[in-house]
């Protein structure tokens, strides 16, 4: 009898468990798909919506990776390719070794022709020239562009950047013990708070440059013809002309005009001295004024 009773109640068991199931497992569906229904109105109707860990176990954190900063390319400046070159030469006594590594243009670039100078590598000399932009020809050597560094005996010295040939960015002088002895800023080829005006609203034909460091003028002062030929060229030190100024005609040949002497750049506070013409031309290209003996 008691086997009898318990066969029965595990057969109803067993019915019961056999329609209960697919009810469960219809309703675990129904669940699942409003769950998702329920995520992606939240995306379609929030647009600052990002899944989660939770939302999305697989999810990619896209941001963190976006945010990582890419690599610069090593010989690559402002997008250009470079090579690397080195110099080696002695002091006056041949008691110390200068080396300097630079970087040069692959390809032949025209310099900016209103900066005072340009710096270029001689492959054949392997040493680091400069020249007045106007008087720079690619075979002179590949004008430098990026990092430069000059060592004595293993101490760095002289550091900074070029832009196709012209000094940019920060440069610094250093000493013995590496203090830092001075720096300037430039903008390829001026000093960075320099004052250039202009002939034309579309700033392509220079006008004049008039060199500023720490409010002061000081260092090379260029203005130019509208043609775009040098007018006139010179030095300032602390608000004082030095050295030797330059004056010039508006033509491609025999264009020099006049020569200035004006206070030592070595000793720009000399009161007692007067500035005094060294030489002029006529504009048919005869001296007309020669002081050289003065010198």
């Amino acid at each position: 009898m008691f086997r009898k009773i318990l066969k029965t109640s595990l057969l109803l068991f067993i019915v019961n468990l056999t329609l209960f199931l697919p009810a469960f497992s219809q309703n675990k569906k129904k669940e699942k798909e409003s769950t998702e229904q329920s995520d992606t109105l939240l995306v379609q109707t929030n647009p600052n919506f990002k899944p989660t860990l939770e939302i999305n176990p697989g999810a990619i954190e896209v941001e963190k990776k976006k945010a990582k900063k890419k690599k610069r390319k090593k010989k690559v400046f402002y997008g250009i390719k470079t090579k690397v070159r080195y110099t080696k030469e002695y002091n006056n006594s041949r008691t110390k070794v200068i080396f300097r590594k630079v970087h040069v243009l692959k390809e032949p670039e025209v310099p900016n022709q209103f900066v005072s100078e340009v710096y270029f590598f001689n492959d054949k000399k392997r040493e680091v020239g400069k020249i007045a932009p106007e008087h720079y020809k690619p075979e002179m050597g590949m004008l430098l562009h990026g990092t430069y560094e000059r060592t004595i005996d293993g101490y760095l010295v002289d550091r900074g950047i070029f832009y196709k040939g012209a000094k940019h960015g920060r440069w610094e002088k250093y000493g013995n013990n590496l203090e830092l002895l001075d720096k300037q800023y430039y903008y390829r080829g001026h000093p960075k708070d320099s004052k250039i005006t202009f002939y034309d609203n579309s700033q392509k034909k220079v006008k004049e440059v008039i060199p500023v460091q720490y409010g002061k003028k000081d260092g090379v002062y260029l203005s130019f013809y509208e043609s775009g030929r040098l007018k006139e060229k010179g030095e300032y030190r602390d608000d004082i002309k030095v050295g030797r100024w330059y004056e010039y005609f508006d033509r491609e040949r025999s264009s020099n005009k006049k020569e200035t002497q004006y206070v030592n750049r070595n000793r720009p506070y000399e009161e007692d001295f007067e500035p005094y013409t060294v030489r002029e031309w006529d504009e048919k290209g005869e001296k007309i004024v020669d002081n050289r003996s003065r010198n």
